[in-house]
């Protein structure tokens, strides 16, 4: 009795160790962090919205404008990720495809941002929200911008 007690609990830890080792190999493993669902796809989010997910530090936000505009300035702590990029998927590589990501570009009058928004769920991102508004909006609000240096 005491060993097939053994057995059952080696074939458990073997069957979780092998479950913990498929998960984190796997493009579509499940984070063993939770992450609330703070946006949602294809949703729009206001000026006030999108500054509540940058206090809390909840999202991450992409700039889809071209490299040279990202420079110039962008939301601090932004990435680039260009919207005509061939290199979506290497620039994505490192993101989870549950994290809220935040995307954005100059003005409402800018498609770019919509535009990578799409890429970006067809890549498989399932939380991925716009920011129409825009670096213009964010920059009238005195909102937090960097510049990067040459």
């Amino acid at each position: 009795m005491h060993l097939k007690l053994k057995e059952i609990i080696f074939i458990l830890l073997i069957s979780l160790a092998s479950a913990a080792i498929f998960n984190s190999v796997s493009v579509s493993g499940v984070s063993y962090i939770y992450k609330p669902q703070i946006v949602k796809n294809n949703s729009i989010l206001s000026l006030y919205e999108t500054k509540n997910i940058f206090d809390a530090n909840e999202g991450l936000f992409i700039d889809a404008r071209p490299k040279s505009q990202y420079k110039r300035d962008h939301i601090k702590g932004a990435v680039n990720v260009p919207y005509n990029s061939s290199e979506k998927e290497n620039l994505m590589r490192g993101i989870e495809h549950n994290q809220n990501i935040i995307v954005y570009c100059y003005s409402k009058r800018c498609n770019q941002a919509r535009r990578l928004a799409k890429d970006l769920e067809k890549l498989g991102y399932t939380q991925v929200a716009l920011f129409e508004d825009g670096i213009v909006e964010w920059k009238k609000a005195k909102y937090p911008v960097e510049v990067v240096e040459n």
